[in-house]
Parts: structure tokens; sequence; C-alpha cells
């Protein structure tokens, strides 16, 4: 199977596309060949193109997602706006195709907002995950509310037997919530990141020094 991980956020604005940036910079400079794929993109700011940026990598290695909607919101009602219908089975294939052009490559691929977010009335996130067989990195806010959220999300995962390979809380150090999600998620790496001042190449370099990433992709 094509090398795999599932970026996802226990909300949305979390710190996705940072936490997916800072996995690309990890896995090349461990001499990985990567690739990136946001799947579903909602509203007009693009996160594939903040991730060529920051991870510096072209767009052959960042292709543009498979879905786009110009409404941001969830998926299902951005798509209503728009007139179309999304299934979990066509932005599978889709995936699946993208990556049998890469297949050697280690992948990352960023989720749009939460597991649950509906892709239609019946359909969620989660169903599309789930087949894809690939281990969860989660961000999370660092601050309050954190717990219950993060918890949740991974307890979903495991109803679903997907992997939680660990997870980066974003923004102010908040090491009471860091010991409690340690204490509750054992042998979970959790990392917990202070939001960066300025979003550079040079910025997220400096984080992966300070930070042991390979716990996350083990």
């Amino acid at each position: 199977m094509t090398p795999t991980f599932l970026v996802c956020g226990t909300d949305t604005e979390v710190g996705k596309t940072v936490l997916s940036a800072l996995l690309l910079r990890h896995l090349r400079d461990n001499h990985k060949e990567v690739r990136y794929l946001k799947p579903m993109q909602t509203g007009p700011e693009s996160d594939t193109s903040m991730v060529r940026k920051l991870a510096e990598i072209p767009k052959a290695m960042a292709p543009d997602p498979i879905l786009s909607l110009p409404t941001p919101a969830s998926i299902d009602q951005a798509a209503k706006i728009a007139g179309v219908h999304v299934t979990a089975k066509q932005i599978l294939h889709g995936i699946q195709k993208k990556q049998a052009q890469a297949p050697l490559a280690t992948w990352v691929i960023e989720s749009a907002g939460g597991l649950r977010v509906p892709l239609n009335e019946e359909e969620e996130q989660i169903d599309i995950l789930q087949q894809l067989h690939a281990p969860v990195v989660l961000a999370a806010r660092s601050g309050l509310g954190t717990l219950n959220h993060t918890l949740l999300t991974a307890e979903a995962l495991e109803r679903r037997g997907i992997p939680l390979n660990g997870v980066v809380l974003f923004g102010e150090p908040h090491l009471d919530n860091v010991h409690s999600l340690e204490n509750r998620l054992p042998n979970i790496p959790i990392l917990d990141f202070p939001w960066f001042k300025e979003l550079t190449p040079a910025a997220l370099d400096l984080a992966l020094g300070v930070h042991d990433f390979g716990q996350l992709i083990s």
C-alpha cells in the first residue's frame, strides 16, 4: 500500500495545514519522496497553496484538490449551494487515482475540518478516512476545551479502527492539558507547539529542530 499519513483536526482552524507542512518537511529531511493532497476544499482560501509555500514543494508534489467549493461551509452545505452531490466513493476514487501516480511516495493527506463533517445526508468525512487504512496525526488547540474535543476525536477514531499516531497542540503552552491527554491517551505522543509568530519555511525548520517529529510517523 502507498505510505500515507492523515492529518485531521478536532475542529476547523486548529493548525492542520501547518502540521501538514511540518510533516512534509520532516519526511523530506529524512530522504523520503513526498506528496501532499487536500482532497476537499471549501471557501476561497487555498490550503494547498499554503502547503506548497511552507513545505517548499512544487505543484506536481501537491496537486489541486479533487473537490473545490467556493462557499466556506461544511462539505454538504457548500455542495448544496454549488448544486453538486458529493459521495465518499467519489472522493476516495479521486484520492486513489492521485496516489497511483506516485505509489512509492509518502503521502500526507489533510482532511477538511473534523472527522464527522457531513458529505451528504448519510455520509461523513470519516467514511473516507476509514477506507484509506492509514494512521492519523491529529491537530488540536492547546487551550480550554481541547480535552473534550481531542478525547472525543480519539474515541471516534478508535471505534472505526483508525490508528492515532499522535496529537499536536497549537497555541499558548498548556502543560496541564498535555498531562491530562498523556494520562488518558497512553503511548500516544503529545506535542505542544506555541503558535508561530511568523509562518515561514525557516520557522518550521526551527520548530522541527526542537520537537521529535519522528515519533509521529513511526
